[in-house]
């Protein structure tokens, strides 16, 4: 709209128009209060993903080298284990 088209405009469409403007404004900065929201909240949510990756990589680390740590027997037969038991 030029400014020519708006001086040939009522009082009644000039207020119009404004109050237009201040509607497109109010919806701009509630869509771009959203977005942030978005942002914030993928944000925030890459961080806990990343940190449970570590700290899954660290648990399983953990668990190598404890099943490296522990002592493993042979395992005994059915006749070795009642051996045992009654002697």
């Amino acid at each position: 709209m030029t400014f020519e088209e708006y001086n040939s405009l009522s009082e009644e469409e000039k207020n119009a128009v404004f109050s237009a403007m201040d509607e497109k404004g109010i919806l701009y900065d509630d869509m771009e209060a959203e977005r942030n929201s978005f942002k914030n909240e993928n944000e925030k949510l890459r961080a806990e993903m990343a940190e449970l990756k570590t700290e899954m990589k660290k648990t399983k680390e953990l668990n190598f080298t404890l099943a490296r740590s522990v002592k493993t027997e042979p395992e005994k037969s059915a006749e070795d284990i009642l051996h045992e038991m009654f002697n």
